[in-house]
């Protein structure tokens, strides 16, 4: 059975998750999936934004770690990243670069080019932390990221708002 404190927590951010969805990824849901439904009005653009906050949370709880594993062994052949490596790897490197060749395909204003861009390079949030020290995970690992992200940001935000600008 689950402690009364781990499904709160787990309800909480769900529905951070949701709430961060319907703020924030709303205007994302102009995307690939949910394109068609939004400009043919067979669904709001806030119900699409629910549901890529909703798919989005699904599939961190259930293939986080599993991606995680696979790029830090599979993406690159003979060579090992370790569960870090693979983190920093994905977060400051790989999002910004596949939002640009999104971004770049779909031709969106400078600005929301920008914003999106360096915001997917920053580091990875404190409140991963906090959910893993709350949800039972490995803190020791979210700690080290956060940290590491953090650091490596410093070089990165410092290139990608060059190469933006």
């Amino acid at each position: 059975m689950v402690a009364g404190g781990t499904l709160a927590t787990f309800l909480v951010a769900g529905a951070a998750s949701l709430f961060m969805a319907w703020a924030i990824g709303a205007g994302s849901s102009g995307s690939t999936p949910f394109a068609p439904a939004v400009g043919a009005n067979a669904i709001s653009v806030m119900r699409a934004g629910f549901f890529v906050g909703l798919l989005g949370l699904a599939g961190a709880v259930l293939q986080g770690a599993n991606v995680t594993e696979a790029v830090g062994r599979e993406l690159i052949l003979n060579v090992t990243l370790s569960p870090t490596a693979a983190v920093v790897a994905l977060k400051i490197c790989l999002m910004p670069a596949l939002v640009w060749a999104v971004f770049s395909a779909l031709a969106v204003d400078p600005a929301t080019f920008t914003a999106s861009v360096v915001m997917l390079g920053t580091p990875t949030a404190v409140s991963t932390f906090v959910f893993a020290n709350e949800l039972g995970g490995d803190r020791e690992f979210a700690s080290l990221n956060v940290f590491v992200t953090t650091l490596a940001s410093v070089a990165t935000l410092f290139v990608l708002i060059t190469l933006v600008s």
